[in-house]
């Protein structure tokens, strides 16, 4: 491949304030990484080791994906031992520590998202000694199969809950509840870029919205009520 002069997001990362990036920059560059794979995945390749330290970016900013060494075609025959698990921990999707056999181009969406929430919030979902996952890989992999990592609104409050969405979504465990694709990631991350506000979803999951504006136009209409009785006795008395 050509010289990229540049460095790479983890470099980026290591030396932002707090090892995170701003939502403006993060979302450009995930955009890169997105496309990437996404016209990887056309062309029917995994990537399967995603993470900052495959990422360069080049002396303008724009994000370049590299090292397919362990990527596989789909569909093909896997080239490693029986059972065995490739790729980063801290970056792996579910499927790809309990089934790395039959994984999918959706494992690399998994990935992306880990990428996404530690560039917003600058730590991975699930770090070693950290939020009950103990100093180990076994516990980081656990971690990832079994734990719901902390929405990421709750660590950086400045990220909008319809971020904060698409990245919870980028990381169900099971690969059908999940961005079913880097296109989509990309259509999703658009629409938030247009100030589009809550997703349906999440109003969905939060009644408190519909009750709030039922006592406001209920309160409203005994105001109404009342401002007519009002007149009517003013009137009265008023002829």
């Amino acid at each position: 491949m050509k010289f990229v002069e540049g460095r790479s997001l983890s470099d980026l990362l290591k030396t932002s304030p707090n090892n995170r990036l701003g939502v403006e920059e993060s979302i450009r560059i995930i955009k890169d990484v997105l496309k990437a794979l996404d016209y990887a995945h056309m062309h029917g390749v995994v990537h399967r080791d995603m993470k900052p330290s495959n990422v360069l970016l080049d002396r303008d900013g724009n994000a370049i994906v590299i090292d397919f060494g362990i990527a596989i075609a789909m569909g093909e025959e896997r080239r490693t031992r029986t059972g065995q698990i490739v790729g980063t921990p801290v970056y792996m999707s579910p499927e790809q520590i309990t089934r790395p056999k039959s994984i999918d181009h959706r494992s690399d969406v998994y990935s992306v998202g880990c990428m996404f929430y530690e560039m917003l919030t600058g730590r991975p979902p699930f770090c070693k000694g950290e939020d009950g996952v103990d100093a180990s890989e076994f516990a980081i992999q656990r971690a990832h199969v079994k734990e719901m990592p902390m929405n990421p609104r709750m660590r950086v409050e400045s990220i909008s809950t319809e971020l904060a969405g698409i990245v919870m979504d980028a990381l169900e465990k099971e690969p059908d509840k999940r961005i079913p694709g880097c296109g989509e990631f990309l259509r999703l991350l658009d629409e938030a870029g247009k100030g589009s506000g809550i997703r349906q979803a999440d109003k969905r999951k939060d009644p408190r919205t519909s009750r709030i504006g039922w006592i406001i136009a209920l309160l409203l209409a005994i105001l109404a009520v009342l401002l007519l009785l009002l007149v009517k006795v003013y009137w009265s008395h008023h002829p």
